[in-house]
C-alpha cells in the first residue's frame, strides 16, 4: 500500500506541468509517508515557504497566500516513534468542504473521540491506520479551518510473533490495516446472558482466532483484553474455535493453547493452583503465583478432558497441579487472556 502512495506522489510531482493544485486528502496521505526532507520539497513545490510560528512547536511550518492574499494557509509535519502528524490550516471554507467530501469518498468512518477539556469542537474520522480531525478556530482577524491527519506507523503482519504484540493494534481499524479487512470482523462477547461487550475477532473460526474486547465500544477501540481460545462463559458460538492445539499465537512467556498441565508446571518451576471445575471460575489459574510465570498481565484457563465423565466434583475450591497430575487427569491450557499494562476495565 505504501508503494502505491509513493508512486501516486511521484506521478503527480513530475507531471504537474507547473500547475499548483490545492492540497487534497490524497496529497496529505501521500506526504505522510515521505521522509521530512521530501515532505519539505513537496510543499515548497506547492508554493509554500518556511515560516516561524509559535503555534507549530514541532517540526517545520510552511505558509502560503494566494495572489490577492484573500486565502492564507499553514502546513506542518512532525512525527514521533509511532505516528506521523500533518496539520493543515486554511482560511478557505471551501477547502473544508472539499476535505469532508474527500473523507466520505474515501470511506472514512466518523467516530466520537474521547478528549480532554482543552480539545473540543472537532470531528474525527478513521480509516485503517489514519485518523483525520476537522476543527475550526478564530483569531483576531480570521476564521481558520484546521485539518489534522495522524498516520499510525504500524508494523507488517510478519512482525507480530507473540500474542502480546497484538496489543499495539488498539482499534478495529488498526487490526484491519495490518491483517486485512477480510480477516477481522466485528462481533459481541458475552460475559453472561445479560452482559455483552463489543469485540473484534481476528481470523474468526480458524486456528489463529483472537478476540479483542473493547473498552470504547462506540468506536471499537481501546483494548480491555485479548482472548485466545474459547472461554467457558463465552456464549457466542460463532466466535469459538476448538482447534487450540494448532493455535498460532502464544504468550511471550512460552505458554500456548493445548499446552499440558505438566509442561505448564515445569515452565513455572513450582506447582500451580487453579479453581475447581465446578466453581464459578472453572479452571482459571489463581493469580497469586510464586513460580516463574508472571500472571500480572496474563490469565490462564485450563480444561480437563476427563474430569466430568463420571460426574466427579472436588470438595476443594482450589486444586493444585501436583494433585491433578498424580491422578493422571488430562488437563490442557484452554484459553489465554492478555491484559494491557494499564487496563481501564477489568475482566468481569
Amino acid at each position: 500500500m505504501h508503494k502505491l502512495y509513493i508512486l501516486t506522489f511521484l506521478f503527480c510531482f513530475y507531471h504537474a506541468n507547473g500547475q499548483r493544485h490545492e492540497l487534497s486528502l490524497e496529497n496529505l496521505l501521500v506526504s505522510s509517508f515521505l521522509p521530512p526532507e521530501s515532505f519539505d520539497a513537496f510543499v515548497k513545490q506547492k508554493g509554500f515557504k518556511t515560516t516561524h510560528d509559535n503555534r507549530f512547536p514541532k517540526g517545520t511550518a510552511f505558509f502560503r497566500t494566494n495572489k490577492d492574499k484573500s486565502i492564507s494557509r499553514f502546513i506542518n509535519r512532525w512525527e514521533n516513534a509511532d505516528t506521523v502528524v500533518i496539520s493543515f490550516q486554511t482560511t478557505s471554507h471551501q477547502e473544508l468542504l472539499n476535505w469532508q467530501q474527500d473523507l466520505v469518498k474515501n470511506e472514512y468512518t466518523p467516530y466520537n473521540e474521547r478528549t480532554s477539556s482543552e480539545e473540543k469542537n472537532f470531528t474525527a474520522f478513521q480509516k485503517r491506520s489514519s485518523i483525520a480531525k476537522i476543527s475550526q478556530r478564530q483569531d483576531s482577524t480570521s476564521t481558520w479551518y484546521c485539518f489534522t491527519l495522524e498516520s499510525k506507523k504500524l508494523p507488517p503482519a510478519t512482525a507480530f510473533q507473540y500474542a502480546e504484540d497484538l496489543l499495539q493494534l488498539n482499534s478495529h481499524e488498526y487490526i484491519a490495516a495490518v491483517f486485512g479487512t477480510a480477516n477481522v470482523k466485528k462481533d459481541q462477547f458475552y460475559f453472561s446472558e445479560n452482559e455483552v461487550n463489543k469485540c473484534s475477532v481476528l481470523f474468526p473460526n480458524t486456528s489463529n482466532q483472537v478476540i479483542f474486547v473493547w473498552n470504547d465500544e462506540e468506536n471499537n477501540k481501546d483494548i480491555s483484553f485479548l482472548i485466545l481460545g474459547g472461554l467457558a462463559n463465552h456464549s457466542n458460538q460463532s466466535t469459538i474455535f476448538s482447534g487450540n492445539q494448532f493455535h498460532k499465537w502464544r504468550s511471550r512467556q512460552g505458554i500456548y493453547l493445548g499446552m499440558s498441565l505438566r509442561e505448564l508446571q515445569t515452565l513455572n518451576g513450582k506447582p500451580i493452583e487453579f479453581y475447581d471445575w465446578s466453581s464459578n471460575q472453572p479452571g482459571f489459574v489463581v493469580k497469586k503465583n510464586d513460580g516463574r510465570i508472571n500472571l500480572k498481565n496474563l490469565g490462564i484457563q485450563l480444561q480437563c478432558l476427563e474430569c466430568f465423565e463420571d460426574g466427579r466434583k472436588s470438595s476443594k475450591p482450589i486444586l493444585t497441579s501436583e494433585t491433578v497430575l498424580h491422578a493422571n487427569e488430562r488437563v490442557l491450557v484452554n484459553s489465554l487472556i492478555i491484559i494491557p499494562d494499564k487496563p481501564t476495565a477489568s475482566i468481569k
